[in-house]
């Protein structure tokens, strides 16, 4: 059973039609009601299932506390076949009002026997609405990252010297406020608008209670990324924590950032030990480990291994390794041949052979060196690679793949790239078919056309998504294919 209503799960083929018969039996009929729309992950994952529906719900109206109520109300007025009793902790209750929501338990469509949780997030106007949808769309991890940067968003124009004109975007006259020097001002975002606001702070750099007072709010997304024009939101967690570092000039910012997304991002007791829980573990590790660089930037971290730091590749087993050391020798042979990634992948190359072997675990080194490491290295350690690993080792040549390499870093001709990529795919045991045709498009490389290009980009992007969100070339890798539009508009991943 799922969520505060103790409901069953929905299989997604089952989301769509309970939305249909839930509008036209339930809410057309509330007064003021316009409109409702999915949001979060059944919109923006390829997940089966989902503990509950996530909806926005537009409701014309001026006083939320009071529509809620009413919503409430009305919903317990209905027939239990149609609002059903709660079970479980909350049992014999038919709704749950907290927060921006109202939940309920709602027959499946069609799936008899099956009720679904629906969390109805109430907005009052379109512009609301269609704030909360973009908002809640994003996962939580990357939620996260943008409460941070709101967060510090005044606090960077003020470093760089232009906070009055960041204000004036937005017709807020600084001069017109409180100037005390315990007064602090930030811009705050929250599910369902941005605001602009103050408070006094004590001596301890607290908020102190009481004394917060909001100067100035828009329930338009646009004025989010009108007040963060630096940032793309949808490359993805890494790509944006790149950004993140890459831009942030204000020493405190990123630990201010840190902090709201630890205080954002947590797993939940009910999702220990799922794959929800291992990529919110991953992310935090990412957030803590970038943020907290003190010698070295995020740049310089491209360059050393990532996986190995930041994910529990003690858990891999053999098939996964020698698959994922497969396809990152494939990203890098195709960045290789970019002009967008030549100078990074030249480099990530030198690197990856320049200590003529691979006996050592070395974290300094790139996810390549470590991935090579683990299929042939002599020093295998237990805290990096599971037992199923350490039994086995790959037939990689190693005086062949090095050559591979440097002949791939000065430029390698089609037929040294067939010769050598077939005979990797061959030492390493590769028998995907996926993986195995892949290969015998990227040894082509430099004949393919634009639409062999693009099959490769977007297969290898779905598998490295679902595989190795942390690979370290996943960055370059996502920025080429974008830069120069190499993903097929709605390719479904398989």
């Amino acid at each position: 059973m799922s969520g505060v209503a103790g409901a069953d799960r929905i299989e997604r083929e089952f989301v769509e039609p309970t939305l249909n018969d839930f509008r036209n039996k339930v809410l057309q009929n509330f007064p003021g009601f316009k409109s409702v729309q999915t949001s979060g992950s059944y919109n923006t994952s390829a997940k089966k299932d989902f503990g509950d529906i996530d909806l926005i719900v537009h409701i014309e109206g001026s006083d939320k506390k009071t529509i809620k109520k009413d919503l409430q109300n009305y919903l317990e007025r209905l027939p239990q076949s149609i609002v059903i009793p709660f079970t479980g902790k909350h049992q014999g209750k038919r709704t749950y009002n907290a927060g921006e929501l109202v939940s309920l338990r709602y027959p499946q469509f069609n799936n008899p026997g099956k009720s679904v949780q629906i969390d109805c997030i109430i907005a009052l106007d379109e512009d609301e609405s269609n704030f909360k949808k973009t908002f809640l769309d994003y996962p939580a991890e990357i939620q996260g990252l943008i409460l941070g940067l709101v967060k510090v968003a005044f606090q960077e124009a003020q470093t760089a010297g232009k906070a009055e004109n960041l204000l004036s975007e937005f017709n807020i006259d600084i001069t017109s406020l409180p100037q005390e020097p315990n007064t602090k001002y930030e811009f705050n975002l929250s599910g369902q608008k941005l605001e602009f606001r103050s408070y006094e702070q004590n001596e301890q750099g607290q908020e102190v209670k009481g004394t917060r007072n909001i100067h100035w709010y828009s329930t338009r997304w646009s004025d989010v990324t009108r007040l963060l024009p630096g940032y793309n939101f949808d490359r993805g967690f890494e790509s944006l924590l790149y950004q993140i570092d890459r831009i942030i000039k204000n020493p405190t910012s990123k630990q201010r950032i840190r902090g709201v997304f630890n205080s954002m991002v947590s797993v939940k007791s009910g999702e220990v030990g799922t794959p929800k829980a291992d990529k919110k573990e991953q992310s935090i590790k990412a957030v803590n480990t970038v943020l907290e660089q003190k010698s070295t930037n995020f740049l310089q971290c491209l360059m050393e291994s990532k996986l190995y730091r930041l994910s529990p590749t003690h858990k891999f087993n053999w098939q996964h390794l020698i698959e994922l050391t497969f396809v990152n020798i494939l990203v890098i042979h195709i960045l290789r041949h970019q002009d967008l990634t030549e100078d990074y992948a030249k480099k990530y190359i030198k690197n990856t052979i320049k200590y003529n072997g691979f006996d050592n675990p070395l974290y300094s080194n790139n996810d390549l060196y470590m991935n090579i490491h683990g299929c042939i290295g002599s020093n295998r350690k237990s805290k990096d690679f599971s037992k199923d690993i350490l039994k086995e080792k790959s037939n990689l040549n190693k005086i062949l793949l090095l050559r591979y390499f440097r002949i791939l870093e000065n430029g390698i001709e089609v037929s040294e790239s067939r010769r050598d990529l077939f005979r990797l795919q061959k030492e390493l045991g590769i028998k995907n078919n996926t993986l195995t045709s892949l290969r015998r498009l990227v040894q082509e490389w430099q004949i393919l056309d634009l639409n062999q290009k693009r099959i490769v980009f977007t297969r290898l992007y779905f598998w490295l998504k679902n595989n190795a969100r942390l690979l370290d070339v996943m960055e370059y890798f996502v920025m080429a294919m974008q830069t120069d539009n190499m993903l097929i508009p709605d390719a479904k991943d398989k």
